[in-house]
């Protein structure tokens, strides 16, 4: 790994694999038939969740990778974080 791409927080991590996780509920939830309100309930948590990760993944790197680039790519790397946020 390099300098300008140093690795993601622990707490990214562990939001991933609590997704995971979550995910792998929905899926045997939905295989056992749970009512659909439960299995929107843990779908949601994992959305939530996944939201979050988006979040801190975007500060981490702007702290870490983006203060050595010049104003035009940080312009560019911000449009492009708000973009996939906002979806």
């Amino acid at each position: 790994m390099d300098n300008m791409n140093p690795p993601y927080s622990q707490d990214v991590l562990q939001m991933v694999k609590t997704a995971i996780g979550q995910l792998n509920a929905v899926e045997r939830m939905l295989n056992e038939g749970v009512c659909c309100t439960q299995v929107a309930t843990q779908i949601a948590a994992a959305q939530g969740l996944m939201k979050k990760a988006v979040s801190l993944i975007a500060k981490d790197r702007m702290d870490k990778c983006l203060p050595s680039k010049g104003e035009e790519e940080l312009s560019q790397a911000l449009q492009v974080l708000i973009e996939k946020t906002n979806k």
